[in-house]
């Protein structure tokens, strides 16, 4: 059955939403550059930020649902994002001295991987966080925001030819602006390594993501607890020091939290409000920490500094808000006592 006028009015809301949201979260969140606390520049800056990752996480996110991928498969097209924006389009990857941005050289030194001509830990912090911030993060917050249509796709054929479109244009322009502006430049060795990563991971969401998943019978943990144990992981990540020793620590943070957030998931008690709050605690941190050092690239005042960090924190406080509130919300009307018209509407929440 076709989606009433109505329903379509509200998944483009949160198709809206998600392409403002992924690159406020992509950006602006860690505020590393004098946009800092500047509502013009960051207003303007979204004509190119909304292009290159609010429909890179659309589209990501209307592939999974379409092809029925789950989570296995979107955190795998992610990590496909994330090579394409930092080793293909700004080549920031294997940079060693992208955009003179203060302490750059030396952690792409004290890691850097010769062969490849890249910094393991610039690997981990570019690719790591365009899949923690840019893509899964927005979409598992608004997902929850409307858990029934949390696995429907939100755009049809026109939506999602403009998507990418708009995609394509925002990418093609950073890369101009990249070949323009910098002097140093991915070799044709690194680009076409990229490249054929890029379509194996393509390859592996499509294979591992349709794989069927039980459910345990294990009552699985709570909200409370979920969030409790992403913010210690997640906060010992972001501790871990840009070294070798940090980069195996900060591995096997991931690995851990993989296995565990694997096994929460396939049990019955597991909801889109768990992995909202999953997805929202690097959010969290990233801009919570923003608090504790200056912009690396130009002068922000002080004022305009915190001023940005407070809204930036507010906004990932508010958007988990909202994903508890919808859960609870949904919770008090199934234990409310029902007649046969509220059940009807239960059914189609």
């Amino acid at each position: 059955m076709g989606m009433t006028k109505s329903s379509r009015i509200r998944t483009w809301w949160l198709a809206l939403s998600l392409l403002v949201l992924a690159p406020i979260c992509a950006e602006y969140l860690s505020a590393y550059d004098d946009s800092t606390g500047h509502p013009a520049t960051l207003l303007g800056n979204l004509i190119i930020f909304i292009p290159l990752y609010g429909c890179s996480a659309l589209l990501i996110r209307e592939v999974a649902r379409r092809a029925r991928l789950g989570w296995t498969g979107i955190l795998l097209l992610a990590t496909a994002f994330g090579l394409v924006e930092a080793g293909l389009i700004d080549q920031s990857l294997y940079s060693p001295d992208y955009r003179g941005l203060e302490g750059w050289a030396a952690t792409y030194a004290a890691t850097l991987i010769a062969p490849w001509g890249m910094s393991a830990v610039h690997l981990l912090g570019f690719v790591g966080g365009h899949v923690m911030l840019s893509i899964c993060g927005p979409i598992a917050l608004v997902e929850a925001w409307r858990p029934n249509r949390s696995t429907e796709p939100w755009l049809r054929l026109p939506g999602l030819v403009i998507t990418a479109l708009a995609y394509a244009v925002g990418s093609a322009l950073v890369l101009f602006w990249h070949l323009q502006t910098e002097e140093w430049h991915a070799g044709p060795g690194q680009l076409t390594g990229t490249g054929l990563v890029v379509v194996a991971l393509v390859g592996a969401a499509v294979l591992v993501g349709r794989r069927s998943r039980c459910k345990r019978d294990a009552s699985g943990p709570g909200l409370g607890l979920t969030a409790a144990i992403a913010l210690v992981l997640g906060g010992a990540f972001h501790s871990m020091p840009q070294t070798w020793p940090g980069f195996a620590g900060s591995v096997v943070l991931l690995v851990i939290a993989g296995v565990l957030l694997d096994r929460a998931a396939s049990t019955r008690r597991w909801s889109a409000t768990h992995a909202a709050i999953v997805g929202a605690t690097p959010l969290f941190l990233t801009a919570a920490l923003a608090f504790t050092y200056d912009p690396m690239i130009g002068e922000v005042t002080t004022q305009a500094k915190y001023a940005h960090n407070a809204v930036m924190v507010a906004i990932v406080v508010l958007a988990l808000m909202v994903a508890v509130l919808r859960r609870s919300g949904r919770q008090r009307m199934r234990l409310s006592p029902t007649t046969g018209t509220t059940s009807s509407t239960n059914r189609h929440w």
